[in-house]
């Protein structure tokens, strides 16, 4: 594999040292085969280990590496290094309190859903769902044992809503205690059993559940990377003077009736 020298601009924030956040630039050498996300663990493990980001399935699945690269909302784990050229700027999702570094906090979600409030896209497809509802909570330990936290758990369970984990060991905070998001592999294995066909009690199968609504960190994130892309698009739009949306303008053989996809 090849190897390129670069540029990695991140932002660093610690609200315990720091007053505001600052970035701090990081020089390596990597294969151009890597992702944006390699190259975060490379600077993590060989360079400095205080730096702090989430990930969780190295495979575009989970959400959970949603981050600013260069001012646009990706997955650092679908990012590859060869697709940029010059300094790479990585920061956290946009539109969202940082709890450190390229973390960001979706700390009120699970407040929002046991107190049936919808105001953005995620707790608005949970209340508006005709499904079942699995909620796999991710957050600092002492996020974890408040007794707030802990009584919108109770009432979310109340309702009827499946918990998955959470579970003990480090967090991307640096602290270690409950409140790990378990494994993707362990989430996986839980919404699967969750799905499995069900007996009734006058014996009669259920072969056929509605789709599954779960949410969590997982679901959070990803939502946070498409609802981020959306309001970044919706700011540089309302940005726009009537003469640079003309100029921007495809011509009218380039435009199409038919629907565009969001990839």
């Amino acid at each position: 594999m090849s190897e390129r020298a670069i540029e990695l601009e991140v932002l660093r924030y610690h609200p315990e040292k720091d007053q505001a956040p600052h970035f701090q630039r990081y020089s390596i050498s990597c294969p151009e085969e890597w992702v944006v996300l390699d190259a975060l663990n490379h600077v993590k493990e060989r360079v400095d280990p205080t730096l702090s980001y989430r990930w969780s399935c190295h495979m575009a699945v989970c959400g959970s590496c949603g981050m600013m690269i260069n001012g646009e909302p990706k997955l650092a784990c679908k990012s590859f290094l060869r697709d940029y050229a010059g300094v790479i700027r990585v920061e956290p999702l946009a539109h969202f309190p940082i709890e450190r570094d390229l973390v960001t906090v979706p700390d009120d979600f699970i407040a929002k859903l046991a107190n049936g409030l919808a105001d953005d896209l995620l707790s608005a497809l949970c209340l508006a769902r005709e499904c079942p509802l699995i909620v796999a909570p991710a957050m600092n330990r002492q996020m974890w044992d408040n007794p707030a936290t802990r009584r919108n758990i109770e009432r979310l369970l109340r309702d009827g809503v499946a918990i998955l984990g959470p579970a003990s060991g480090d967090q991307a905070c640096g602290e270690v205690g409950m409140g790990r998001m378990l494994e993707a592999r362990e989430i996986a294995e839980a919404v699967t059993a969750f799905l499995a066909p069900k007996t009734l009690r006058d014996e009669a199968t259920i072969e056929s559940l509605q789709p599954l609504c779960w949410a969590g960190w997982i679901a959070s994130a990803t939502a946070q990377v498409a609802w981020t892309g959306a309001r970044t698009r919706n700011e540089s739009q309302a940005r726009m003077t009537p003469a640079t949306m003309q100029a921007s303008a495809p011509p009218a053989s380039a435009q199409s009736s038919r629907p565009q996809r969001m990839a």
